[in-house]
């Protein structure tokens, strides 16, 4: 059963959001397909098509897969190592230096761009509004305190899961690791 380029892309794209990225998370093809609208049968097709593409594996016997290396290029992401990460780290230092205050506010401006383009609820965008005010409150001071600002970014991180790009969230990730 052939399945047009952009049904292929679609699941493997809701693949990939499912799973945030990560190629330990296994997730129901059936599941992706109802939510696409697709049968059962359907679904373990498209599946079965991504899995002998390469972009996807089976996991489990019962519909289980994930997404591979091959799958996420497909959907646009290139995945680097820990050592050649675009994204910046606070680190362990006490006092965020210039290179971090640099990438905290550049987050700052990804993450306030982002929720114009979400569906937010109020309280929530209350919530993060704060929290971005209480990171650039501590972002005056002249010695802007590390642990302060990760705990926010961790709290603003639990408030946009599943409702932010990916980008995003691997580059919240990877600020406060």
């Amino acid at each position: 059963m052939g399945f047009k380029d952009s049904s292929r892309q679609t699941f493997l794209q809701e693949l990939y959001n499912r799973a945030e990225g990560d190629f330990k998370v296994q997730i129901s093809m059936y599941d992706i397909g109802a939510y696409l609208g697709l049968g059962k049968d359907e679904a373990a097709a498209l599946g079965q098509d991504l899995f002998i593409e390469g972009l996807a594996e089976m996991i489990t016997l019962s519909g289980g897969m994930g997404i591979t290396q091959k799958g996420l290029e497909a959907v646009g992401i290139n995945i680097t190592s820990k050592n050649e990460s675009q994204y910046f780290s606070l680190g362990s230092d006490p006092v965020i230096d210039d290179q971090g205050k640099k990438a905290v506010h550049e987050l700052l401006n990804k993450i306030r761009s982002g929720l114009d383009s979400k569906t937010f609820s109020f309280d929530l965008i209350e919530e993060i509004v704060i929290d971005l005010k209480t990171i650039e409150v501590q972002m005056l001071s002249p010695k802007p305190k590390t642990l302060i600002i990760r705990e926010t970014f961790k709290f603003i991180n639990q408030n946009i899961k599943g409702l932010a790009p990916q980008d995003l969230k691997l580059e919240l990730q990877t600020i406060i690791s």
